[in-house]
């Protein structure tokens, strides 16, 4: 544990020399839910995802991500890296101001009625401000891939979409 706190210490100081332009719609704080999709043993189950993240440079956030899927809990914390949008839109007629392009990585613990293990989550998506004030933003998609001990075998897809509120 000590040495994955050194790499997430590592990566966020690199990450905070390494920074460009601010995207626009990014508040200092933000609390999240997203509904999702986790696939299971038994099946595809629903769950939830109730979180936050914390701005530490212009363009990297500290996340912090609480699953809940019937008898199972997972605690993760990690980082949220906000993609240039104006790139990614360059050609189209979409609001760059408007969208946010991200990547994300959380590691933590699993728990599951009486047991405990290591777990992640990775991946990337996609956020929608219509007014451009970070206050009410919609995440129209999120895919990662996790790993979820005693719910899934191996690594898993979790799609998810959800609401977020800036302060």
């Amino acid at each position: 544990m000590k040495s994955l706190f050194a790499f997430v210490l590592a990566l966020v100081s690199v990450a905070a020399v390494a920074q460009s332009s601010s995207p626009s719609n990014q508040t200092s704080f933000s609390l999240s839910a997203q509904a999702m999709s986790l696939s299971a043993k038994t099946g595809a189950i629903p769950a939830t995802d109730i979180g936050g993240t914390f701005k530490v440079t212009s363009n990297l956030s500290l996340r912090s991500d609480n699953l809940i899927a019937a008898n199972t809990t997972g605690y993760f914390g990690g980082m949220q890296y906000f993609l240039p949008s104006a790139k990614f839109l360059a050609k189209t007629n979409f609001d760059p101001a408007a969208f946010q392009f991200y990547v994300t990585a959380s590691g933590g613990e699993v728990r599951t009625t009486g047991f405990q293990h290591p777990g992640f989550l990775a991946g990337g998506g996609i956020n929608y401000d219509p007014t451009g004030s970070g206050h009410f933003t919609v995440n129209l998609i999120e895919v990662r891939a996790a790993r979820l001990p005693y719910v899934s075998a191996g690594v898993v897809p979790l799609v998810s979409a959800g609401i977020k509120l800036g302060f």
